[in-house]
């Protein structure tokens, strides 16, 4: 069986990818240290070399090897993002945040300036 090697398959994730990111190709091009006329023509299919694969696999967050998945019928990988992470003023220890809806930590700061600003106010009355 022959390996099949698809450039429009490459262009048309590429393409997906940096609607995604919501970038121009211009700043796909910058990210990725090669030409808008290169990201222009793997968008349109017409391939790219293995540097430039390798180039636009790390401006877009892909797995290295995810170039050639596509290429060869699969899908890109995304390289798995990093939890975010807080150091606690009061413990110095860490804490994962990744999983609090940033409803909550929003409201959490709002909570937390809020009752700093009447703090503020209350030693400093006449400043109000």
């Amino acid at each position: 069986m022959a390996l099949m090697h698809d450039p429009l398959r490459l262009g048309a994730a590429v393409r997906a990818r940096r609607h995604e990111k919501d970038w121009y190709q211009r700043d796909l091009a910058k990210r990725a240290g090669i030409s808008v006329g290169t990201v222009r023509n793997i968008e349109q299919g017409k391939g790219a070399s293995d540097l430039v694969i390798a180039a636009l696999e790390k401006a877009l967050e892909w797995v290295s090897g995810s170039g050639a998945r596509v290429l060869a019928g699969g899908d890109p990988e995304l390289i798995p993002a990093k939890p975010a992470s807080y150091v606690s003023s009061r413990t110095r220890t860490p804490l994962d945040l990744s999983e609090v809806p940033l409803e909550e930590l929003q409201a959490e700061l709002n909570r937390r300036i809020e009752a700093l600003v009447k703090q503020a106010v209350a030693d400093n009355p006449d400043a109000a």
